[in-house]
């Protein structure tokens, strides 16, 4: 879809941004900060003299800061909150996506951003500090659960394939056909549900088109040896492949 540009309104007025199961939107803010938003995502903006400020509220979304010293740039999503590291002096992007019921994963693809919750965390150690904030730079990421927060250091490949899909596709390299299939349901009305316990953990690999779970479920029949049988659309219109 083409670049949405910002819509000026005023200094306490929010927009909002939508995207429909399969779909995807790419935003372009008033100063020159990027957003996409992939599959079945809201978020909502605002942007004031003083401050920019973005809501996660479902979904995912690659968010590409353009430095500006005097607005700090500020991502809430679940119980934290993420702002382009006004130290920095440079362009920030970093990718967030909630997890169910109050996780959200943050991965660093350039610059630096400092990691913080609204009230108390637990960090990596485990030890509670309701002071307890982050620097995260290119290539790390923080995986923060109700429970604690893991930081991880991943590689260049690693970051690419996090951003298949805003390229269309969904990439793998050793999840099992549960998780797998998880993935493609998010991006479709076509259901995929794994109905054989011995083939749940199946490491798949590869990279898949998004939105194309048919040519997925062939090649999983070719290669992988695995049955498909699909039912009748539900008077909703929805499908299930019920894979075994």
């Amino acid at each position: 879809m083409a670049s949405r540009p910002w819509i000026t309104l005023g200094p306490s007025d929010w927009i909002k941004y939508t995207t429909s199961i399969g779909g995807y939107e790419h935003i372009t803010l008033a100063d020159g900060s990027g957003i996409q938003l992939n599959t079945d995502s809201e978020i909502r903006a605002r942007l004031t003299p003083r401050k920019r400020e973005i809501e996660l509220i479902r979904g995912e979304a690659l968010i590409k800061v353009v430095h500006d010293v005097r607005r700090p740039f500020t991502i809430n999503a679940a119980n934290i909150w993420v702002q382009a590291d006004p130290a920095a002096k440079a362009t920030a992007a970093v990718v967030l996506r909630l997890r169910a019921p109050r996780g959200v994963d943050v991965s660093v693809t350039q610059g630096s951003v400092v990691l913080a919750p609204y009230d108390r965390i637990i960090d990596v150690t485990f030890r509670r500090d309701p002071s307890y904030r982050s620097t995260l730079a290119e290539g790390d990421t923080a995986v923060v659960r109700p429970e604690g927060v893991h930081l991880a250091k991943v590689g260049l490949e690693e970051l690419n394939r996090k951003l298949s899909w805003t390229a269309g596709l969904l990439s793998f390299q050793g999840e099992t056909l549960t998780e797998v299939t998880d993935e493609f349901n998010r991006y479709n009305r076509k259901h995929l549900v794994v109905t054989d316990p011995a083939i749940a953990d199946r490491k798949i690999g590869g990279a898949f088109q998004a939105t194309d779970p048919d040519s997925f479920v062939l090649a999983l029949e070719k290669w992988f040896g695995v049955h498909a049988d699909q039912q009748e659309p539900t008077s909703s219109g929805s499908t299930v492949i019920r894979l075994g």
